[in-house]
């Protein structure tokens, strides 16, 4: 039996989310209404997962899981929020966040990837990917992410590409072949590409990569131009080297006009 401690200041969602993890009898979910709560039980009992709300009275999740971590508690952790974003996600993804979940969309999905995520958490699955590209964020948190996000390797190889990055793109999250960052955007975009990277390669970038972003036009799996905002994060080496690129791209403010 896994056993779930559920965190959330909406006492109103706790019966179909209770219903919902446990009805295959494998996932026992008790519930609190704070994080101050949620530390007075898991002081007198181990969990296997911790799924917490973000925004809350007092104490946000983050903050939540930041002190877990601080106490050395590495209990696998859910952000499951109703009023998440990108920025919210990345703070999530830097302290420490095993997945996280948006309760947007039809409430029989949302609820499955909540369970999905709750049995691969438990089992201590924490998205290590085959490909070391040394960056530290969980693929789960990028898989999760409501946009699109590219990794690729220093030979802009897509290696990895999550749920939202299939829209503009066409191409399956689970495909074997290697293919080029480039092949999905038009011309221009891809000398632009290859300039502005030639400038980090280079090294006129500071050392600390200071993420900035660059207008790129994806072709469409129906043939039509997608105007994307892509903020690009190079990985280095010991020796500053780039062994690889995150891309994250916003829709950009261009769009529907090219």
């Amino acid at each position: 039996m896994i056993r779930v401690l559920l965190v959330d200041d909406e006492p109103a969602l706790f019966p179909v989310t209770k219903l919902a993890l446990e009805k295959d009898g494998d996932v026992l979910v008790d519930l609190c209404a704070s994080p101050a709560e949620a530390r007075t039980l898991l002081e007198k009992r181990h969990y296997e997962v911790i799924i917490s709300d973000y925004d809350m009275p007092g104490e946000d999740g983050i903050t939540f899981l930041c002190h877990l971590r601080e106490s050395g508690d590495d209990t696998p952790f859910i952000i499951f929020t109703g009023k998440g974003n990108e920025t919210v996600a990345m703070e999530a993804c830097n302290a420490g966040v095993d997945y996280y979940l948006t309760k947007s969309g039809s409430p029989r999905e949302v609820f499955h990837r909540l369970k999905e995520c709750v049995m691969r958490a438990s089992r201590g699955y924490r998205h290590q990917h085959p490909w070391d590209i040394a960056f530290t964020t969980p693929l789960g948190v990028l898989e999760t992410l409501p946009v699109p996000v590219f990794v690729l390797d220093e030979r802009l190889h897509i290696r990895y590409l999550n749920r939202s990055a299939t829209r503009i793109s066409g191409l399956k999250t689970n495909r074997q072949e290697l293919l080029s960052f480039n092949s999905i955007l038009d011309k221009n975009s891809s000398r632009e590409l290859i300039v502005f990277l030639e400038h980090v390669i280079g090294g006129s970038e500071s050392r600390d990569d200071a993420i900035c972003p660059v207008p790129l036009v994806f072709m469409g799996p129906d043939g039509r131009c997608i105007h994307m905002e892509c903020s690009i994060l190079p990985a280095r080496d010991e020796n500053g080297r780039p062994t690889g690129f995150v891309v994250t791209c916003n829709e950009s403010m261009l769009q529907g006009h090219g």
